[in-house]
C-alpha cells in the first residue's frame, strides 16, 4: 500500500539541495519504504557514514 505525502522537506545530498516530499512515523521523516531520515538530528536512518541530510526546519505540511 502506498504512503500519502503529507509534508514537503528540503534534502542536502553532497553537494545539491532538493525539495522532496515526506510522510511521517513515530519515530522519522520518509521519502520512500528505504529512506528515512531521523526527526531528532536530520540525519539518515540505518546509514551513519551517509551525507545526506534533512533540513528539519524547512519541513512544511502541503496544502
Amino acid at each position: 500500500m502506498k504512503n500519502i505525502k503529507t509534508h514537503t522537506g528540503l534534502l542536502i545530498h553532497k553537494e545539491q539541495t532538493r525539495r522532496v516530499r515526506l510522510h511521517e512515523t513515530p519515530a522519522a521523516w520518509c521519502l520512500t519504504h528505504r529512506e528515512c531520515y531521523s526527526k531528532t538530528t536530520g540525519r539518515r536512518c540505518g546509514s551513519p557514514d551517509s551525507l545526506s541530510r534533512l533540513i528539519l526546519s524547512s519541513i512544511q505540511p502541503i496544502e
